[in-house]
């Protein structure tokens, strides 16, 4: 028996949970201790001119005696290199900030201390290349930004380094042909993007065969029209069909083709998949 892959839903890219922030609120993935090294600061920092700008070498605390940034500013903007820190004195980015501007170029690390993420700010936003690492130190994504939004191919990887998806964007929207890639390297989908909406023909290829295993139409985001899903020999063994708001027309005939799987599963439990696992699309299953 074998499995198709889902056809319900584009693979997102989940390559890493995203559960924190960077230094300006922007989502990264979640890595995983090193701390604070001792601070050479001189004896009163945080100064201020007459007009109220900072200037020279500045910190701050938290609470609990931990710094939470060590820097240095020149009429009132931060210049050369910021360092920042969570509560428990684990360095969280080293921003270093180019030619007294805006822009900086930025280190961020993760809870276990290795590096979690590599790019350029302008401000706040993002801009140009960022690169992504999980906490093994291998790399998740390679994103282009456009002052914070994605603009242009962005790349996603497996485990084992092979491509996993590469989708573009524009000013963050994706648009255009959209592909992803098992980890032996074969071409697993194929679509289209129509302003960050699936549009236009979208097919689904087995592994092993290389052939078609699914295929159909989305129009603004919904399937339309016959969709088709083939064996392994290229031969079309089913199909649904779909109205003009993505609903399947024969969802009766779907019901019943789920019904013998079932049964045909309780017969065969002891050398085939769950079908349960396929419940929210059973045309993905077969025995």
């Amino acid at each position: 028996m074998k499995r198709f892959v889902a056809i319900a839903s584009m693979i997102v890219v989940a390559h890493s949970a995203w559960a924190q922030m960077d230094v300006f609120g922007n989502r990264v993935p979640k890595s995983g201790n090193h701390v604070e090294k001792s601070v050479n600061l001189p004896d009163k920092p945080n100064k201020v001119d007459e007009n109220g700008l900072r200037q020279g070498e500045w910190a701050r605390k938290y609470a609990n005696g931990h710094y939470a940034y060590v820097g240095t500013f020149k009429d009132g903007k931060p210049v050369g290199e910021m360092v920042r820190y969570d509560e428990k004195g684990n360095k969280t980015a080293v921003l270093s900030y180019i030619n007294e501007s805006d822009t900086c170029t930025a280190v961020l690390y993760g809870d276990n201390q290795k590096i979690e993420a590599k790019g350029t700010y302008i401000g706040k936003n993002r801009h140009g290349k960022w690169t992504f690492f999980g906490t093994d130190g291998k790399l998740i994504s390679e994103e282009i930004y456009d002052n914070g939004m994605l603009n242009g191919n962005q790349c996603y990887y497996h485990n084992n380094g092979q491509l996993s998806q590469i989708i573009t964007y524009n000013m963050g929207f994706a648009q255009g042909k959209s592909f992803e890639y098992f980890s032996s390297g074969r071409l697993q989908t194929e679509c289209n993007y129509e302003k960050g909406r699936l549009d236009g023909h979208y097919k689904v290829i087995d592994e092993l065969s290389g052939e078609v295993a699914a295929e159909g139409e989305y129009v603004k985001g919904l399937r339309k029209g016959k969709w088709r899903m083939y064996d392994s020999f290229a031969k079309e063994y089913y199909s649904v069909e779909y109205d003009a708001l993505g609903r399947a027309k024969n969802q009766d005939e779907i019901d019943r083709r789920k019904e013998r799987q079932m049964q045909y599963f309780e017969k065969n439990k002891t050398r085939l998949q769950d079908p349960e696992l396929f419940k929210n699309d059973p045309m993905d299953y077969r025995p």
